[in-house]
């Protein structure tokens, strides 16, 4: 609990953080459309009559990953089949680029393995790929080995700057997002991306009634803006919102979650969550609040959290903007109960000079803001009362009482305030108590010293 003065330095936006999560899916997502690349718009294929099998990839991610020498001798100048594969997408029918695999594999002396391995190392930077550092060793691109495969072997890191290379480039880019209010702006996708990454697309591309013809988008507005969908896309090929190197505000975080709930990516709201409650500040707690208590958001326990800081910050928080005097009438009475419920006769005197201070920082004029806090403050004097009513014998032995009355904590105005409450918190019964309270540990406490209570 917050005893003393709280002085917050309001930190920067963040452009986010890589959460475990966010980049764990991303993997997992990107391992699903290697093993799916058949059904997810693959465009090029290893055929092989001895193993009875065809293997499949997409172009964009081998001519960002793979070195050239790969490239030359696996696809661009390999054995082409006899007769290409073609892909049935719905009522969609394309041939591939098709490689022979068995002439491939005597003139190279490779196995399916070697090649699986290769693949995988270029969808997901596995580094257990024993057999791919076998193959690498033949195709060098210049420099010296060491140098080469420490390159290749450089992790997600590197998978995730050339994903966004793949993205930011248009590489074999087959498809296009239009955002509803940016018509003019379009962006160009790769649906194999779109539908392994989102539940949205998915359905609306591999689904039972989708239509893989389809090659043009649109996005609504709202919540998709540009730049709200720039991180999104960003989120989908580079693993996390700190894939783009762009800060955002909280307007455009509270964006990217929308967005990330019309695609059901929940990995993304978790890690919009995470970075909302990064961002949490004095200003921006009671937007955040509001954000979470949307109907269309309805987030708990981002809500708890918001809530647990305007508590603990009532001081600094409350009169930081306007927000809080503009939350729903329900947060603001939970807002009271719960600071009112957190003043006890030993921290009394510390809470009194926080709403002290709350007080002051308010505007003079008048605005319905500034009355509904105003309101809030006087509430929660209602808590004050009824602890000196209790126990006003234990505040006034306690050193910040005595500090406030005689010392460096002199506060005539609070001290004043006090008393006034005090005073309301007689009654019949209790007032004869508090005289003798009064009196002998305030007006006679030099001549009748009592142990101070902390």
């Amino acid at each position: 609990m917050v005893d003393e003065l709280s002085i917050e330095t309001e930190e920067p936006l963040a452009s986010g953080h890589a959460t475990p999560d966010s980049l764990r899916q991303w993997l997992a997502d990107l391992a699903s459309l290697r093993q799916l690349a058949q059904a997810l718009f693959g465009d090029v294929a290893w055929l092989s009559f001895k193993h009875g099998e065809t293997i499949h990839a997409h172009k964009f991610i081998l001519y960002a990953r793979a070195p050239g020498a790969f490239l030359h001798r696996y696809i661009e100048d390999a054995p082409r089949a006899a007769e290409p594969v073609r892909a049935h997408q719905g009522f969609e029918v394309r041939d591939l680029e098709s490689v022979d695999f068995d002439e491939l594999a005597e003139d190279e002396r490779i196995d399916v393995g070697i090649l699986e391995a290769a693949l995988d190392w270029f969808y997901t930077a596995e580094r257990e790929a024993e057999a791919f550092a076998v193959l690498l060793a033949g195709f060098k691109d210049g420099g010296d080995d060491a140098t080469s495969v420490k390159a290749a072997l450089a992790g997600w890191r590197r998978l995730q700057r050339d994903l966004m290379y793949c993205w930011r480039s248009q590489l074999y880019a087959d498809a296009t997002i239009v955002v509803e209010c940016a018509p003019g702006t379009p962006f160009a996708v790769h649906r194999a991306v779109l539908a392994a990454r989102t539940p949205y697309f998915g359905a609306l591309l591999t689904g039972e009634y989708s239509d893989s013809n389809c090659t043009t988008f649109a996005l609504p507005s709202p919540p998709f803006t540009p730049a709200a969908t720039t991180f999104v896309l960003g989120w989908m090929y580079g693993g996390s919102l700190q894939s783009i190197e762009r800060r955002f505000d909280l307007d455009t975080a509270c964006g990217i979650w929308r967005c990330a709930a019309f695609l059901a990516a929940d990995s993304l709201q978790k890690e919009v969550e995470e970075q909302l409650l990064a961002m949490m500040s004095s200003t921006r707690a009671a937007r955040i609040l509001a954000f979470a208590r949307a109907v269309d958001v309805r987030s708990e326990e981002l809500a708890a959290k918001a809530m647990e800081f305007l508590v603990e910050r009532f001081d600094s928080s409350w009169t930081a903007s306007p927000h809080v005097g503009q939350l729903s009438y329900a947060d603001q009475s939970a807002l009271v109960q719960r600071v009112g419920d957190r003043v006890t006769a030993g921290n009394l005197i510390a809470t009194s000079l926080r709403l002290a201070a709350c007080r002051r920082a308010l505007p003079h004029h008048s605005t319905p803001w500034v009355e509904h806090v105003r309101a809030m403050l006087e509430a929660v004097e209602d808590s004050f009362v009824a602890v000196l009513k209790a126990d006003l014998a234990h505040v006034v032995r306690t050193s910040a009482f005595l500090h406030l009355i005689d010392g460096v904590g002199f506060n005539n105005d609070v001290l004043e305030w006090l008393l006034s409450l005090v005073i309301k918190s007689l009654d019949e019964e209790g007032a004869p108590r508090a005289y003798q309270v009064l009196l002998t540990d305030v007006l006679y406490r030099e001549v009748r010293p009592r142990p101070l209570l902390t």
